[in-house]
């Protein structure tokens, strides 16, 4: 019995040493076989083991105290005898105590000053007088199946705040609590629900995959790094990459394929086909999200055309492309006025079996209106309704749009009549649209009879802009003061066009305090100004300074 149990011994510490920093991997084992109160010949195997892989200078300290423990019992001696009183062995020895039952251990009572079974150390519960009525709610708020290892140290991380280091309070937990997989798991699951302290979520998961405990595998590193990925943040991203590689997992298709989401969202075309090229080299099977995840890298580059020539590889392989991913193509030929490359994603949709719905219709539609070809764009129009679906405001708005481009003001009427006999009133789009056209025209009493009968309660921020742009053109200087004012008051609702328009227009009267205040309005709300508009406003900064 005592050859199996020294053999079990020897192997566990050679397997501690290999495997964790020295200084915490052989107290476990030393300590565990100075308990046995046996023979000379587990301290010899035990020495030699240590002397084995220490590195020069031997042992620290605390080991020497253990060896001298160990002596002492193999002689007969009390335990005590031969232990130090210093500090250092005295929170050793706390630690020890509580590391050396690896059995199923489980915590008594409620989370209130929990206590470990068969052992001295307790976990201190937080103090309820000390929380806020946010922190209480969020504490009410767990689930009651919720385990108390897991509520223990939830109570806790509700106290934390997002710049609090969480590994003292992680460290203290693993100690005492004994936790397995299914605790950590609970604990970042209750993390993401409640969206709690989202910069802690990344310090705890990032513990976690350092934990034995938490027995993390390939999946565990590579829905960190897709975490990472999510919020644009390359840097940490990488960092846990080269963590996971270190530790000895190897990448798989998943891996790749969040790698390659992760360059396009970030800007990074040529990260991301260096990672598609390397899972092609591979024996790894290149499926629907790995080319998906590559057709959205090129779009988000401007390279419909080789998104394109990946969708027809994957149609070679018998590899359906998803509808988003297509409609991503579509939209990202529409954007740049190619009507043949977006009707030849739209055949493939049908080809793939995908049925054309009316948003797809309206991107296609949009597609031959930025080529300047409104014949194709009606014909277009006409297959919608012939499909039995039913062109709303945004799809109109196009069709408008597209006849503008080419002042066919006559045929744009006919149509808008037309569609009042079926019961359609223009909408914010709509009449964004025939505003800005009337107004260019010089139409301004007809433009302004069309906005007093939009039946909006609150004015569109669309309308208003096509409104001042019209009396600034006109040289309204009362009217157009008093519409910009409205565009100020509402500034939180204008997009990147709005506010470039607005720009645009007080930069040709001459206005340019006002040009650099809406451009300053619109680095608040976190939009970023086109280079044209960036150009064009430079000199006003270096005038204003």
């Amino acid at each position: 019995m005592e050859a199996i149990f020294f053999s079990q011994t020897q192997t566990f510490c050679r397997k501690q040493v290999l495997t964790h920093p020295p200084h915490s991997s052989l107290r476990y084992t030393i300590i565990s076989i100075t308990r046995t109160r046996r023979i000379n010949a587990a301290f010899s195997q035990c020495k030699a083991i240590v002397s084995s892989q220490w590195s020069i200078g031997g042992p620290p300290r605390i080991l020497h105290s253990r060896f001298s423990a160990l002596r002492s019992c193999c002689h007969g001696h009390p335990l005590t005898t031969a232990t130090s009183t210093t500090e250092e062995e005295k929170y050793y020895e706390v630690e020890v105590e509580d590391a050396e039952d690896d059995s199923d251990s489980d915590v008594e009572g409620d989370t209130d000053n929990q206590q470990v079974k068969g052992k001295g150390l307790r976990w201190a519960d937080v103090d309820d007088n000390a929380l806020d009525k946010a922190q209480k709610r969020l504490i009410e708020a767990l689930p009651p199946k919720l385990s108390g290892r897991s509520k223990a140290l939830m109570k806790h991380i509700i106290c934390l705040s997002e710049e609090d280091d969480p590994s003292e309070l992680i460290m203290r937990w693993v100690r005492i609590m004994k936790p397995k997989r299914v605790d950590w798991l609970a604990v970042l699951k209750q993390m993401e629900e409640q969206n709690l302290n989202h910069p802690l979520f990344f310090k705890i998961t990032e513990i976690a995959l350092s934990e034995e405990s938490f027995e993390a595998n390939i999946r565990d590193y590579t829905k960190l790094i897709d975490a990472y990925a999510r919020k644009g943040n390359l840097e940490d991203a990488e960092r846990i990459l080269r963590i996971m590689e270190e530790r000895g997992f190897i990448c798989d298709e998943i891996t790749f394929t969040v790698l390659i989401q992760l360059y396009s969202k970030t800007g990074n075309l040529d990260r991301a086909r260096h990672i598609f090229d390397k899972m092609k080299l591979s024996v790894l099977k290149l499926d629907q999200k790995a080319y998906g995840s590559m057709v959205m890298a090129y779009v988000r580059a401007g390279l419909p055309e080789a998104g394109v020539s990946l969708i027809r590889e994957m149609e070679s392989k018998n590899i359906t492309a998803g509808k988003e991913v297509y409609k991503a193509l579509l939209k990202s030929f529409a954007r740049q006025g190619n009507a043949d490359g977006a009707q030849r994603v739209f055949n493939c949709m049908q080809f793939a079996g995908i049925v054309p719905n009316l948003n797809s219709c309206t991107i296609l539609l949009e597609a031959y209106a930025r080529a300047g070809d409104p014949d194709q764009a009606r014909a277009v129009f006409e297959n919608i309704i012939k499909a039995g679906l039913k062109p709303d405001d945004k799809c109109i708005s196009v069709m408008i749009y597209a006849y503008e481009i080419k002042n066919l003001l006559g045929k744009a009427l006919i149509l808008l009549l037309n569609l009042e006999k079926d019961g359609f009133r223009p909408g914010a789009e709509t009449s964004s649209i025939l505003i800005d056209w009337l107004g260019k025209l010089g139409l301004v009493e007809e433009a302004e009879q069309l906005f007093d009968e939009i039946t909006e309660t609150e004015v569109p921020s669309k309308v208003l802009v096509s409104l001042w742009e019209m009396y600034a053109r006109a040289g309204m200087q009362e009217k157009a003061a008093y519409t910009l004012c409205l565009l100020q008051k509402n500034s939180k609702a204008l997009n990147v066009n709005g506010f470039e328009r607005l720009i645009s227009g007080l930069l040709a009267g001459g206005f340019i305090d006002e040009a650099k205040n809406m451009h300053d309005q619109m680095q608040i709300q976190g939009l970023t100004p086109s280079k044209p508009i960036a150009v064009a406003l430079a000199p006003c900064s270096r005038h204003l300074t």
